[in-house]
């Protein structure tokens, strides 16, 4: 889990913390600080996140910066954790229509992982994946248990390919409780196929 102001801040992240040769699953986190259930899931689940996922998944989360809070109508202090953080709105805005062009589907203002391929040094967007973490009758115990088993199946796996293919083969598609990934799943499968 690593906070990323901006998009330009995950690229400068990626190019500094990967090699030019690995093959890895990027996550993108879209998740505004001032809904109640964002809060919680911070306060409740983002140390320990950040720790489950190793070194196998980095999720960077748009619109949250640290260490020195800058001062603005658009920023939001960000309580817990070993450094300061402040979430900033209007980044994240800028963040979130930035991955809307980029990648197929759109934000709904519910919190949203996006999983990217990196290879060659560089992020494909075209080969990612969209999926609803919230849906409007999901508790926190969704929530929290669909990240737990969605970072199980991450791991051992290097592309979202090779995510969709281990679902399907494990039948895991089935409609888990507070996420939708059957229909992101769907249309990437078409991507997946490309690689078989």
């Amino acid at each position: 889990m690593i906070k990323a102001l901006s998009l330009h801040d995950i690229f400068c992240n990626v190019a500094n913390r990967y090699e030019k040769d690995e093959q890895r699953i990027i996550g993108i986190m879209l998740a505004r600080y001032n809904i109640q259930a964002v809060k919680e899931m911070i306060d409740e689940c983002f140390l320990y996140w950040d720790y489950n996922t190793g070194e196998f998944l980095d999720i960077f989360w748009c619109g949250y910066g640290e260490y020195a809070i800058p001062n603005g109508n658009n920023i939001i202090p960000v309580p817990g954790g070993d450094h300061p953080a402040y979430f900033d709105i209007c980044e994240f805005i800028r963040s979130k229509d930035q991955l809307n062009n980029l990648v197929k589907g759109r934000y709904n203002d519910n919190i949203q992982l996006i999983l990217i391929n990196y290879y060659n040094h560089r992020l494909y967007y075209d080969e990612s994946v969209r999926i609803e973490v919230e849906k409007s009758n999901s508790t926190n115990t969704d929530i929290r248990e669909f990240m737990e088993w969605l970072i199980n199946e991450c791991r051992g796996v290097s592309n979202v390919q090779e995510l969709i293919i281990h679902l399907n083969t494990r039948k895991a598609i089935t409609k888990h409780k507070g996420a939708s990934i059957s229909d992101v799943i769907s249309a990437a499968t078409g991507i997946a196929g490309l690689f078989i």
